[in-house]
C-alpha cells in the first residue's frame, strides 16, 4: 500500500488497499473509487474533477501494485496493464486511445453518472455509477467479444453483427478507431493484425469501430483480454468527471422519468 491523493484537494490522502490486487484487472479502478468514497467525508459532485485526478494518479498502483508518480499517465497505465514498459510507439498509441475514449456524448455510462449527480450522490459514487454501466456487454464490456471476433474470426453468417465492427452513430466509419489504428500501424508487429482486421471488415462490409481498434491494440501489444475495459475506464474517467461537474450545476433530480402510460 502507498499514500496517494484520492480526494478533491491535495490535503486529502488515503492508502490504496492491497486487496485490490486480488480482483480481476477490470474491476480494480471501480473498486478503488468505491473504496475511496467510503473512507472519508462526503464529497459533492462538483468536486468530481479533483476526485478523477486522484483516481488516475492512483490507478497504476491499483492495477499493478506500483506507482510511477512522475511519469505520463499513458506510460504508467501501459506498464501497469502489460506488466512491462511500453515502447514509445505503443505508449503513443495508448495515448491516442485514451484521448479517443474520453467522451462520446450522452453514452449510457455518462447518463448513469449524470443521474447520480442529479440526485447529489458523492463524486465517487457518481463515477462508480458510470463505471458500473460502462461494464455492460453492450458498452465498454464488449471488448472481450470484439477481441474474440478478431482473434477467432467472425460468425459464418455474414449478415450477423460482428462485435468490433460497425457503429450506428458512425455509419461511414468510427473516427476514433481510425485515429487509433493509424497510430497502431506504426507499432512493430501490427501489420498481420491490421490485415486481419481489414479482411473481416471487407467480409462483413462494416468498418472497425473503437472496440475493434482496441482488440487490435491488445493483440498487437500482447495485452491481457481485460485491457480494453481498463483503457475505457481510464479514458472515460475524465469525461465522466466533466459531465458530473456540469450536472452538479443543474437543477437536482431533473432526470426523473415520467410514465407515458399514466
Amino acid at each position: 500500500m502507498a499514500d496517494l491523493v484520492l480526494g478533491p484537494t491535495p490535503s486529502v490522502a488515503v492508502e490504496v488497499p492491497a486487496h485490490l490486487a486480488a480482483l480481476p484487472l477490470d474491476r480494480r479502478l471501480p473498486a478503488l473509487a468505491q473504496w475511496a468514497g467510503s473512507h472519508g467525508e462526503w464529497v459533492g459532485p462538483a468536486a468530481a474533477a479533483g476526485v478523477a485526478k486522484g483516481l488516475l494518479r492512483a490507478a497504476p498502483l491499483a492495477l499493478r501494485g506500483r506507482a510511477d508518480r512522475d511519469r505520463p499517465t499513458p506510460e504508467t497505465i501501459f506498464a501497469a496493464v502489460a506488466g512491462r514498459p511500453g515502447g514509445p510507439r505503443e505508449v503513443a498509441t495508448l495515448n491516442t486511445t485514451l484521448v479517443a475514449l474520453v467522451d462520446h456524448g450522452l453514452a449510457a455510462s455518462v447518463v448513469a453518472a449524470r443521474v447520480a449527480a442529479s440526485a447529489r450522490a458523492s463524486a465517487y459514487d457518481c463515477l462508480v455509477a458510470g463505471y458500473a454501466t460502462l461494464s455492460g456487454q453492450l458498452h465498454g464490456g464488449i471488448g472481450r467479444s470484439a477481441l474474440a471476433a478478431l482473434r477467432d474470426g467472425p460468425p459464418a453468417d455474414p449478415s450477423s453483427p460482428v462485435p468490433g465492427f460497425g457503429h450506428w452513430r458512425h455509419p461511414e466509419g468510427d473516427p476514433r478507431a481510425d485515429a487509433i489504428l493509424a497510430r497502431l500501424a506504426l507499432v512493430d508487429g501490427s501489420a498481420p493484425i491490421l490485415a486481419h482486421l481489414d479482411a473481416i471488415a471487407a467480409r462483413t462490409d462494416r468498418r472497425p469501430n473503437i472496440d475493434g481498434a482496441l482488440a487490435a491494440l491488445i493483440l498487437t501489444c500482447d495485452l491481457p483480454d481485460a485491457a480494453a475495459e481498463v483503457f475505457f475506464q481510464v479514458g472515460r474517467t475524465v469525461g465522466l468527471a466533466a459531465h458530473v461537474v456540469e450536472e452538479s450545476a443543474e437543477d437536482p433530480l431533473r432526470w426523473r422519468a415520467t410514465d407515458p402510460t399514466a
